[in-house]
């Protein structure tokens, strides 16, 4: 009885432990050029009717980060708020455009250098810490001025 009494405290508290840790998504413009990056639902849009932007604006030589709690319950992993983004334009200066698509359910296993969505491929990768017994990291991506160069120009 003492055994059983035991075991279950034992699995309440096992229970109620939540593993809980933040990882930072980093994107940094290296441009002398605003950047407009605007995620959204392409593929998935044609089906569920919607179409909600995301928007996310860099000024030139800066960054825009945002933390993202991981583990037990985590939030989407990535820079974008919705894990359902599946489509993107990073537009420079009003002026210049690039495009990416991925058409697969899961926008994480699309290649391409311009998926943002793919922060394991795409972004460098770095431990910053440890929090709960877990690692913690950073991901960083960024524009540098060949992007720009690259771009088509808006019509």
């Amino acid at each position: 009885m003492r055994n059983i009494i035991i075991g279950i405290l034992l699995s309440f508290f096992l229970i109620s432990c939540e593993t809980v840790f933040q990882n930072s998504f980093i994107i940094q413009n290296s441009t002398s050029h605003r950047i407009e990056i605007n995620g959204f639902y392409n593929v998935q849009s044609a089906s569920s009717g919607s179409n909600i932007p995301e928007n996310i604006i860099i000024e030139p030589n800066s960054e825009y980060r945002i933390f993202k709690e991981a583990g037990w319950h985590s939030e989407h992993q990535g820079i974008f708020k919705s894990s359902e983004v599946d489509s993107i334009t990073i537009v420079f200066d009003s002026e210049k455009i690039i495009s990416y698509t991925c058409s697969a359910l899961d926008s994480i296993s699309c290649t391409g250098k311009y998926n943002l969505m793919n922060s394991e491929e795409n972004y460098i990768k770095k431990q910053t810490g440890k929090s709960s017994g877990k690692n913690e990291y950073s991901f960083t991506y960024t524009f540098y001025e060949e992007d720009y160069e690259n771009a088509k120009w808006i019509k």
